[in-house]
Formats: C-alpha cells, structure tokens, sequence
C-alpha cells in the first residue's frame, strides 16, 4: 500500500467527510477509515490519535456498536437540551439511604453500552 497518512491528515479528511455531508452526524465503517488512512490494519491506538486530532477540529469520533465509526460536529452539541444533578437528586438519596444501587439503575437503561466486560468494573462507579 502507498505511504500511510498520520492522523493528523486522516483527521482532516474525515471532518471534510463530515463537512461536505451537511449533516451534523454521519457514521462510517472500518473500511472507509482503512482507505482515508491507506492503512491495511487499524489498530486502537491510531484511533485514538485520530480522535485527539478531530477533536482539535470541534468534530466527535465515537465507535458504534456495530464495528464502525461516527462523527459529531461538536456545534450540534451547542442545541442539545441541558442537564443537571438536580434531575437525579431523588435517585442520588435513594442511593445514600441503600433504597437502590446501580444495579437497578442499570436496569433502567437496559444495559445500554454495557459488555459482559464492563460488569467487572462496576465497583469504579461510585
């Protein structure tokens, strides 16, 4: 394969992908990022690379649950409906008062984003 492009230049590419597209949102697979890149394998650390230079750009790059990519326009973000403690105070007594745990919270959510992986690590949620 001809020489491969640093993640600086990867990272310009993509936010141009995501420019030219006119949406504040795209995803795109392995494949597209292998072939901006002109990288046979990618490997997580060019990934992370790749994210840091996008995110100097005001451009989100998050993996999807399906093998792929997306990207988000960080001025997308600026609309997006505000949040605070507040909204969790009576989950956050319940909490204190042992009236619930995680485990129920996360039943909440359907075990969204969470792996078989992750429920190790369940004691960092604190």
């Amino acid at each position: 394969m001809a020489l491969r492009r640093n993640p600086f230049q990867t990272a310009i590419l993509l936010a141009i992908l995501l420019s030219r597209s006119k949406k504040t949102r795209i995803k795109f697979s392995k494949r597209t990022l292998e072939i901006l890149s002109k990288r046979e394998r990618i490997h997580p650390i060019f990934v992370n690379r790749v994210r840091d230079e996008l995110d100097d750009l005001d451009v989100i790059m998050l993996e999807t649950n399906r093998g792929g990519y997306a990207l988000i326009s960080r001025q997308a973000l600026d609309g997006a409906h505000s949040m605070t403690s507040k909204h969790l105070l009576n989950d956050l007594r319940a909490l204190r008062k042992g009236a619930t745990n995680f485990e129920i919270l996360l039943e909440e959510l359907g075990g969204l984003g969470i792996d078989e992986e992750d429920e190790d690590e369940e004691d960092d949620i604190d």
